[in-house]
């Protein structure tokens, strides 16, 4: 069964009214709360945040931040934690200040997300992507929780899957090469890089070696920015308001979503995910190889996760360009500081010359032969 909302009411409703009387209430249910959900969703985009939102634009617009809860009046067990359903953030886009494109939109929710929950683990998805296993936090959680491997282990690398394609799939839009061949190779090293998209990553490999009780609270904020609970949430005994019940959002959530925040500070450089590559997530995974992390990849039989891919050859070609010019960024031109390399064990630096060659090798491969046949 399909964990996307859309796609389960439209296959229910093709079904008729099949099934039990009691079947049929819950789900009338299920998807009057799931309408009047995603209604408020829509409320607070199109509210477009404070102020005169009429003269906001994609790329010039103050910062939004909405949690939205369950106001539904059933009844909630005693040992129940209340938590928010989803909270809504839009970071501040302005003209005069680089957004850093998908690096700086995760840095963003790293830091509002540090203030209102705090989890030890995050989870990233690209939009066009849908959890289809919720038991996917959990065999992610058995190989944080081994003694063996948690204390080194950074993030879990689910492959990426789509539910669009053909089953000839001549373009290899399921890039099989990458998560059926390499991603295998390389979990037996020190694991694979990141991939986008399907993984889950442990929040203090993202704080870099800051993490320090004893760390001077001036150089923290050198560091993570102005945020005093921004900081006094990288301490182990920290509370969220969210997680204390006490309503509305910290009064710091706004600044850390401004368009301005990072400025003088390391995030994108040495915390967060980092800047200076079209390839956000492998310059991050490299970095965090290089730092002594390690990583899993982990294929069960069934998808965690689906989205949809490519299936036309041009799109297929302007990602597998922007992808390709990433990696001979930082794979051949001189980005890094020679300490960075000092850090990295032979192993890594070997697994990731290997990738090097054959994802370069695999993009081309494909347009290669079907210009050829042409």
């Amino acid at each position: 069964m399909t964990r996307n909302p859309n796609a389960y009411f439209s296959a229910l409703a093709d079904d008729g009214d099949s099934g039990t009387s009691e079947f049929m209430t819950e789900r009338r249910k299920i998807q009057e709360r799931y309408e009047m959900f995603k209604e408020s969703v829509t409320k607070v985009i199109d509210r477009g945040g404070p102020g005169d939102s009429s003269r906001s634009t994609a790329g010039d617009h103050p910062s939004v931040i909405e949690v939205i809860q369950d106001d539904s009046k059933d009844t909630v067990q005693v040992d129940q934690a209340k938590t928010p359903l989803l909270v809504y953030v839009s970071r501040e886009k302005r003209p005069s200040d680089p957004h850093n494109f998908k690096a700086g939109a995760l840095n963003a929710l790293h830091r509002v997300s540090s203030v209102i929950s705090n989890s030890p683990y995050i989870l990233v998805l690209d939009c066009d992507m849908y959890c289809n296993d919720p038991t996917s936090a959990r065999q992610a959680m058995c190989f944080y929780l081994d003694p063996k491997i948690s204390t080194s282990l950074a993030f879990v690398q689910f492959p990426q899957r789509f539910h669009n394609i053909s089953k000839n799939d001549i373009y290899d839009s399921q890039m099989r090469a990458t998560f059926s061949v390499l991603w295998e190779g390389l979990d037996g090293l020190q694991g694979p890089v990141l991939s986008g998209t399907c993984f889950y990553i442990k929040r203090a490999s993202l704080c870099g070696s800051t993490m320090q009780e004893d760390i001077d609270i001036e150089k923290l904020k050198k560091t993570f920015g102005s945020s005093n609970e921004l900081i006094q949430s990288l301490g182990r005994n920290y509370k969220p308001n969210v997680i204390q019940g006490q309503p509305g959002l910290p009064k710091d959530a706004q600044l850390l979503a401004s368009s301005t925040y990072e400025n003088d500070t390391k995030w994108g450089k040495e915390v967060g995910f980092l800047y200076d590559s079209v390839a956000e997530d492998f310059f991050t995974g490299f970095i965090l190889h290089c730092r002594g992390w390690t990583s899993i990849y982990y294929n069960p039989l069934r998808p965690q996760f689906l989205g949809s891919g490519n299936t036309k050859l041009n799109d297929l070609l302007t990602q597998g360009i922007r992808w390709t010019s990433g990696i001979v960024e930082y794979g051949v031109l001189p980005l890094f500081p020679s300490s960075v390399y000092s850090t990295a064990s032979p192993c890594t630096l070997r697994s990731q010359t290997h990738f090097l060659l054959y994802l370069g090798s695999s993009f081309y491969r494909p347009s290669l032969n079907i210009y050829m046949r042409s």
